[in-house]
């Protein structure tokens, strides 16, 4: 059996995400970015599925990832600095909850 190309790996997630299976998605998109950690689109995706699945510091952790190695748009870099801003702060209002 050939092993498959990070490539095939994401459209494998994506196609998980698109069916609702948000911990298929999850387990696809992480061999994604273990076959290919340079992949920001795979990377960036993979903090949306933590984000949806309640896994918060996962989340932070992917997207600050994401936003360490972009060199794109500044636009979308600003817009996953905020949400980063919000799940921090999120993590710390549940602390404080919990």
């Amino acid at each position: 059996m050939l092993a498959a190309s990070a490539p095939d790996i994401a459209v494998v997630s994506i196609l998980a995400s698109s069916r609702n299976d948000r911990e298929a998605a999850r387990s696809w998109f992480e061999q994604a970015v273990e076959a290919d950690p340079d992949n920001l689109q795979v990377l960036f995706n993979l903090g949306g599925v933590y984000e949806e699945l309640g896994q918060y510091e996962k989340a932070i952790e992917a997207y600050q990832g994401f936003v360490d190695r972009w060199t794109g748009s500044l636009d979308l870099a600003e817009s996953v600095r905020e949400k980063l801003e919000y799940l921090r702060a999120r993590l710390e209002r549940e602390g404080q909850a919990g």
